[in-house]
């Protein structure tokens, strides 16, 4: 098992990562505010990333125990990777500190944190991808998306096309859940 936690801006992030994790069968924690109900926006990120669970690897581990942690040593999570899923949201002032892995600075688990942007949020990734979200209940949309995920080719066809859009990096938090995994 691999640790890592995706931060989910909203709902949206939610089903996703919910519905991919559960189609692979990888293990990850998602990180939300009640559940995917209030977003979480890149101005938040500071403030999250210093308040528990996110204070020490320990932390993290007492709050999440299905996270891999070893007492011993330096690093007690040395595969601990955290993905922010954010949408930019008009975040002028933090987006190109966030994009460039500067924000939020001084975070506890900073070494552990790979920003992920969708630009300007994920349901124009998902349309700049081929999938129309325009008219359609966004959480039926996630849920009828991840139904679709089901064979190898169509996660990997998914990670593709996240992989040659320009308004996202979201393909990153695929790579590190699937590049372990046995069929992938």
């Amino acid at each position: 098992m691999r640790n890592h936690v995706i931060i989910a801006h909203g709902m949206s992030e939610l089903d996703l990562f919910r519905g991919i994790l559960a189609w692979t069968g990888q293990d990850a924690v998602i990180y939300s505010r009640n559940n995917g109900r209030n977003n979480i926006a890149i101005s938040h990120l500071d403030r999250i990333l210093r308040e528990a669970p996110f204070t020490s690897e320990k932390a993290l581990h007492d709050s999440y125990p299905e996270l891999r942690y070893n007492s011993r040593g330096r690093q007690k999570m040395p595969d601990l990777r955290i993905f922010p899923v954010m949408d930019y949201d008009g975040d002028n002032a933090n987006v190109l500190p966030y994009i460039t892995g500067n924000y939020p600075e001084g975070v506890p688990l900073g070494e552990f944190v790979t920003p992920v942007l969708n630009y300007p949020n994920m349901e124009a990734t998902m349309d700049a991808i081929g999938y129309d979200v325009r008219g359609i209940d966004k959480g039926d949309f996630y849920k009828n998306l991840v139904r679709g995920l089901r064979r190898r080719d169509d996660i990997l066809g998914f990670y593709g096309r996240l992989r040659d859009c320009d308004c996202t990096n979201m393909e990153v938090v695929l790579f590190h859940m699937l590049e372990r995994h046995p069929d992938y």
